[in-house]
């Protein structure tokens, strides 16, 4: 029935909608999402990220690669679903293993656990092993997406070793938008979108909500979600401002699990008997309320307060495994940015901190019914962190980037017969860089970094019913924080909106990195620190419209990882293709017309758990795509008709197996929809 309604209100918006309609007050240029108060202004012909350096800052001038991907790109593509659009980001690598609405992503040979992403510089990782939510971000809000390749420590501290994703969401530019949209598709697919956004003055407010439904690629594997947002704000650039947003999502989902390699080839819809009743349920609220207090010439002092609550049930049938778990997370983030000239030198200073509370309870039960507890466990993880970063510009084309932080963690744990027991982690990080501008267009940076990541809180606390060894200690006290250093040089060249090229090299070491070492098979283990390892690589993207009827977008990653100590030396670590390729070609017609075919390529790699190189490999593959759209002129407002072909020849590949359990990814599907927005 929620459906129903909702879909027919959709229908109702894009039949019924007045061509045209339009604020009466003029429109007023967008302010970048991030522009906090008291900024100097932007100059309108350059391009501006935030993410790099925790201030807009010029995209020419951070000593990064950094991708941009703006909100109209996104909207064009005819995605859907934020996963789809990072996949297609050269050097971003997704793997899902039961949930596809909780993929994970990878960058630089580096799982999830080492990407930290952002929404409005808000952090989105939980404090736990799981995955992100990524259907929480309704591609209609984003105004871009900006992907920073390498470590982020210095300014960001946990999570940020390979790199840092920050997606930012648009404001409303007009008095009144609206914004709906459709899409149904294979195995079952049905989403609705619906929005609207209001502005006059310094006023500002919001709302959405999307309901997204399918029956999954296997047996077993349908999801569910239903969400909600809500935002307002006031403030006006240079002045005063306040935000205040609140969302809800209800995410249900079914657990397919594994399959074996001769059940995968087989047959990879199908569900083995043990998981064929393994379901699951989410719930999240957040609430973040950010300000900024500009000081003239002096600067200006932002304060974010953030508050997320996540009720997770968890039913494995097959395990007689039940739980229920509560999160609560309080976060504060209060940063000063200050300008000031020294020695003759224009020098902007940022010093910050980053406090998070976070509480874990969980209860197991020995029956579906939940009446029989088996055991409970309480966790409390505090963590914090002070920053001081600078940008200093030694003349029109050299910028020198030096930046240093502290983190210092606390987790306590209480439940079960083996725990009882605490544990805390401090760290040191910091980096140096610089970007030259010989010419216009041409840009050369260098930047040496120092990283490092606490363990997740189910990492130490690992669950006696879980699969770990029962000789191991279930609170790994032993477990010590991971630490590194990554080297990087890099360049671009850009010709207007023709040609932009970008490439980087990078070495990047890391001591301590923590993983799930197998001590019976196939799966009980523990977490344990593993031998040094050391990744070298490059990244190279290319976007280019030679003409108008014409776009050309593609890039090439490479990683070569290893372990460089211990009884596996010289070994590949594991789930890292050497080798990733992404290519499109978008031919733009008459009338509205585009048609996009795309492909992504993968190379071989070691299944999850191998470390000594000794099972089978995971397959290469290539899954290419093909999008068609039609954006109608003689409509008004903005209405978009678009349809996709996803796996087009029906590549049969696993992005992910650990110890000789497969995790298939989807086989051909189709998916139709449109959009449209006043």
């Amino acid at each position: 029935m929620k459906a129903f309604v909702l879909s027919f209100a959709v229908a109702l918006i894009l039949l019924v909608a007045p061509p045209g309609l339009r604020a009466d007050e003029p429109a007023q240029p967008a302010e970048p999402a991030t522009l906090a108060a008291g900024e100097p202004p932007d100059e309108p012909e350059l391009e501006f990220v935030v993410t790099a350096d925790r201030v807009l800052t010029e995209a020419r001038r951070t000593p990064s690669h950094v991708t941009i991907i703006s909100g109209d790109e996104i909207r064009r593509s005819g995605q859907t679903r934020l996963v789809d659009v990072m996949e297609a980001v050269p050097g971003v690598q997704s793997a899902s293993y039961e949930d596809p609405a909780r993929a994970q992503i990878g960058m630089r040979g580096f799982g999830h656990q080492r990407v930290l992403v952002l929404v409005d510089g808000r952090r989105l990782n939980d404090p736990d092993m799981g995955g992100l939510r990524w259907m929480q971000i309704p591609v209609d809000r984003i105004d871009r997406i900006e992907v920073v390749r390498g470590g982020g420590s210095s300014l960001y501290g946990n999570n940020a070793v390979a790199g840092v994703i920050n997606i930012i969401t648009r404001q409303p530019e007009r008095l009144l938008e609206l914004t709906s949209g459709l899409t149904v598709g294979s195995f079952g697919l049905n989403q609705q979108r619906l929005g609207f956004a209001f502005r006059r003055e310094g006023l500002r407010f919001g709302a959405g909500v999307e309901r997204y439904s399918s029956d999954g690629y296997r047996d077993r594997s349908a999801n569910e979600i239903l969400q909600a947002s809500f935002e307002a704000g006031w403030g006006r650039p240079g002045g005063f401002s306040l935000r205040l947003q609140a969302e809800f999502s209800d995410h249900s989902y079914e657990l397919p699990g594994p399959l074996t390699e001769e059940q995968f080839e087989d047959d990879p819809t199908q569900v083995q008997a043990l998981y064929q009743d393994d379901e699951g349920t989410d719930q999240v609220v957040s609430l973040r309320l950010d300000n900024s207090v500009p000081f003239g010439e002096l600067g200006h002092l932002d304060l974010d307060l953030g508050y997320r609550a996540r009720s997770r049930e968890t039913d494995f049938v097959g395990f007689a495994a039940f739980s229920d778990e509560h999160l609560q997370q309080v976060s504060v983030s209060p940063s000063y940015t200050h300008w000031l000239e020294l020695a003759g030198r224009s020098v902007r200073l940022k010093g910050g901190l980053d406090g998070e509370l976070a509480s874990v309870e969980t209860e197991n039960y020995n029956d579906l019914e939940r009446t029989d507890k088996d055991s409970e466990l309480s966790l409390l993880q505090l963590a914090g962190g002070a920053y001081l970063a600078a940008s200093v510009e030694w003349g029109e084309r050299l910028d020198l980037t030096p930046q240093v932080r502290y983190d210092h963690a606390y987790l306590a744990a209480e439940g079960y017969d083996e725990y009882d027991d605490s544990t805390d982690y401090g760290a040191l990080s910091g980096a140096l860089g610089f970007n030259y501008r010989p010419v216009d267009g041409v840009t050369v940076f260098a930047r040496g970094a120092r990283l490092f990541r606490y363990p997740a809180t189910d990492e130490v606390a690992q669950n006696p019913a879980g699969g770990i060894d029962p000789d191991e200690d279930a609170f790994a006290t032993g477990l010590k924080p991971e630490t590194g250093w990554e080297a990087t040089v890099g360049a671009g060249y850009s010709l207007a909106s023709v040609f932009d090229l970008q490439m980087s090299g990078y070495v990047l070491q890391m001591q301590d990195e923590i993983g799930f070492e197998i001590t019976n098979p196939p799966f009980q283990g523990t977490n344990r620190n593993l031998d040094a390892t050391r990744r070298i690589g490059g990244d190279l993207e290319l976007r280019s419209r030679p003409i108008d009827q014409l776009r050309l977008a593609g890039g090439y990653s490479y990683v070569h990882a290893t372990f460089v100590d211990g009884e596996n030396e010289g070994n590949q670590i594991p789930l890292v293709p050497n080798h990733q390729l992404d290519g499109s070609v978008t031919l733009v017609f008459p009338a509205g017309f585009e048609i996009e075919p795309a492909a992504r390529f993968r190379s071989e790699a070691y299944q999850g758990g191998d470390d000594a190189n000794e099972l089978d490999k995971l397959d290469a593959y290539t899954v290419a795509d093909l999008r068609l759209r039609w954006v109608p002129r003689f409509v008004g407002g903005d209405l978009s008709i678009f349809g996709e072909v996803k796996n087009m020849f029906d590549e049969s590949y696993a992005p992910y197996a650990f110890s000789d359990n497969y995790y298939p990814a989807p086989g051909r599907s189709y998916q139709a929809g449109l959009s449209y927005a006043y």
